[in-house]
């Protein structure tokens, strides 16, 4: 490859020549789509982090004093001790009555015995029983 020089015998570096014209660098689609994508989780888990801090701050509603819970109806319904010098006057809590059925246990049926369906010769050897005719024997 040639060396470009001026009529003054310098040579023109490849840096000081002026480049050839290019499109300029285009970013990809996908590359773009997903930057975008990552700028919206960033903004979501933010407002994520910020918005109970803001609910904790804000001033509580005039209905959130109206509302029915668990817990407020339990206050409502707590028994009233008044202590005095003669003692404790306790008023009776009213309840609602209920009535509770136990089904008795069934009686076992008993077992109907069985008959014996061998014959006693087999049980006795040479005149004598052994243990196990005896026990099949009595039971």
């Amino acid at each position: 490859m040639m060396a470009i020089v001026t009529p003054d015998n310098e040579s023109i570096s490849n840096s000081t020549r002026p480049n050839a014209s290019r499109p300029a660098k285009r970013i990809p689609l996908r590359r773009r789509l997903s930057a975008f994508g990552a700028g919206l989780a960033v903004i979501g888990f933010s407002a994520a982090l910020l918005a109970p801090t803001g609910t904790a701050v804000a001033d509580p509603s005039a209905s959130a004093e109206n509302t029915v819970t668990a817990f407020s109806l339990a206050v409502d319904d707590t028994q009233d001790l008044t202590v005095t010098v003669e003692g404790a006057a306790i008023e009776p809590v009213e309840r609602g009555s209920f009535e509770v059925y136990v089904k008795p246990k069934p009686k076992p049926k008993p077992k109907p015995q069985t008959a014996s369906t061998g014959s006693g010769a087999a049980a006795v050897r040479h005149g004598r029983s052994t243990p196990v005719a005896a026990a099949r024997s009595s039971g």
